[in-house]
């Protein structure tokens, strides 16, 4: 078998891409691997980052930019997944999400690709983990991230006026 030595990781820091960003950090740490966290997005206008900038105080202006929100969501993924031991680097592009993933994978040489299943069983054709799994030439990981959802524990569940009389 093939040793995996580098992972890719999309995010877009939602609860479904953070699971699958701990199962792909759980994967480096087992086999060495450098992870790969990948976040595309739509960077604000001109106009709206000029709005914001002239809403904060002065000494905060200048920490606005086109990213400043994706910056801050690819940190706290990175951060977690350093918790774990792992080497990690990120990677901030603009543009389609599965177009970012599979470029950024193709330019690393990835071993493998990892992405959380939300939205793919609706087989929507612009959803993320569709787009990777089709374009891919390499192995892709579909975490299952939307099935602990459906399965919590008895004590996650809501208390029912059956439940509470043990019946």
């Amino acid at each position: 078998m093939t040793r995996v030595r580098t992972i890719v990781v999309g995010t877009d820091g939602s609860d479904t891409a953070t699971r699958a960003v701990a199962r792909a950090a759980e994967l480096a740490s087992e086999s060495g691997a450098v992870l790969h966290i990948v976040m595309a997005y739509k960077p604000h206008s001109v106009q709206k980052i000029q709005a914001l900038r002239a809403s904060l105080p002065e000494e905060f202006r200048s920490s606005v930019s086109a990213d400043s929100e994706a910056q801050g969501t690819m940190r706290r993924a990175a951060e977690h997944a350093s918790k774990m031991g792992v080497k990690v680097e990120t990677h901030l592009a603009t543009g389609d999400p599965a177009k970012v993933i599979l470029k950024t994978a193709e330019d690393l040489d990835a071993d493998v690709v990892v992405v959380g299943n939300k939205w793919i069983e609706r087989r929507i054709r612009g959803s993320v983990p569709s787009g990777v799994n089709r374009g891919a030439d390499r192995d892709v990981l579909i975490v299952d991230t939307t099935s602990a959802q459906r399965r919590r524990a008895p004590e996650q569940r809501p208390r029912t006026a059956s439940s509470l009389a043990g019946t």
